[in-house]
């Protein structure tokens, strides 16, 4: 007996061995089972949904649960509901172009277009790159201010970071656009590396 409380002290009555076998396999499944949900989580985050589009020759996986719109001036664009302030945005728009085109001209015109129709629009950088297939393309990154939060919080004034993916081809433009709240880019960037590994035209 223990000297304060009268009871049975553990080196009175130790585990069994069957005991220990028990406490030892509650932690191994314990382990497993987070293990699992971990595997689980990273599947549905990263869960795509087929696109196609034939008369512009789109084809292109995007994220599972983000909200399709084939509604304007692009092929198509889908957003993210769950995020929290501003729509993560993906999207591709297909412009006809003139055989004499150059990239410069459809950049010019594009950040003309930006800067009037985005706030405080601002060019970080613009830089040749590589799409996963191959093919040449401009990268072009920059931050405007967005008023288009989400629509189930308060308006309030965001500042967005956006990435325009520019690549001639056989007469035509394609731009993918990716957008999303500057403060989470970089947690958030793989997203458009996926989308673009998928996407094919």
């Amino acid at each position: 007996m223990t000297a304060m409380t009268g009871l049975p002290s553990r080196q009175e009555f130790p585990l069994t061995r069957t005991q220990r076998w028990a406490n030892a396999l509650t932690v191994v499944v314990a382990l497993l089972g987070l293990g699992i949900g971990f595997l689980m989580k990273d599947q549905i985050v990263s869960s795509t949904v087929p696109f196609r589009d034939l008369a512009a020759g789109i084809l292109a996986r995007y994220p599972q649960g983000w909200l399709l719109d084939t509604a304007g001036d692009y092929v198509f664009r889908v957003r993210d509901p769950e995020s929290p302030r501003f729509l993560t945005t993906l999207q591709v728009q297909v412009i006809a172009i003139g055989e004499d085109a150059a990239a410069r001209n459809i950049l010019d015109d594009l950040t003309l277009q930006r800067a009037q129709t985005l706030a405080a629009y601002r060019v970080l950088r613009a830089v040749p790159d590589t799409l996963p297939d191959g093919d040449p393309t401009t990268r072009v990154e920059y931050v405007y201010v967005a008023t288009e939060a989400n629509p189930f919080l308060e308006p309030v004034p965001v500042v967005v970071y956006g990435v325009d993916m520019v690549t001639l081809k056989r007469g035509q433009a394609i731009i993918v656009t990716f957008r999303v709240e500057a403060e989470r880019f970089e947690d958030e960037a793989w997203r458009l590396e996926q989308f673009l590994a998928s996407l094919e035209f």
